[in-house]
């Protein structure tokens, strides 16, 4: 299966994040990149920052624990919009 290297960004800020992951076709990794922001915001506008303290000291395999990454990308409150997709080179 092909590897595509995705680039979402927020246009207002500038901020950006590249993601490379193994899909069947670019549709595919497009669709799975915006599903997964809008699933971040969704969390995200859901919890305050207490709640979020409190889930990140659960167990790791506890349904509601948040890990520290899911943690630092709190501030995002909107997603992000895939700018560009291509084939990642093999290696």
């Amino acid at each position: 299966m092909p590897r595509y290297e995705v680039r979402l960004e927020d246009k207002d800020s500038g901020e950006f994040r590249i993601t490379t992951l193994v899909r069947d076709s670019e549709d595919e990794a497009r669709w799975f990149c915006e599903d997964r922001e809008r699933k971040t915001v969704a969390f995200r506008l859901d919890l305050s920052d207490k709640e979020i303290q409190r889930r990140q000291e659960l167990a790791p395999g506890d349904p509601e624990y948040i890990g520290k990454g899911q943690a630092l990308a709190h501030a995002q409150t909107k997603p992000y919009k895939v700018v560009k997709i291509r084939e990642a080179e093999k290696s």
